[in-house]
């Protein structure tokens, strides 16, 4: 199963879906493509300790992807 988690103004928003489901993979997949096209940034995160990776096109098999987006500071 993986995971796409996103915090938004509505709260945190999870998706997950499961691979070998074409239909969950697909949706999973879109909503990867429109939060990168909403200025989000997206992180496979490695869940053995050590630091997320930056990744730009959709993982069917990532366990978790995080998505955040740049706040623009003063």
């Amino acid at each position: 199963m993986g995971t796409i988690s996103c915090m938004d103004k509505t709260g945190d928003e999870k998706l997950a879906w499961d691979p070998r489901n074409d239909v969950q993979t697909r949706k999973a997949r879109d909503r990867f493509y429109e939060l990168l096209k909403q200025g989000y940034k997206a992180y496979r995160v490695d869940h053995s300790g050590g630091d997320g990776e930056q990744i730009k096109d959709f993982d069917p098999l990532a366990i978790e992807i995080v998505f955040h987006k740049i706040l623009a500071g003063g």
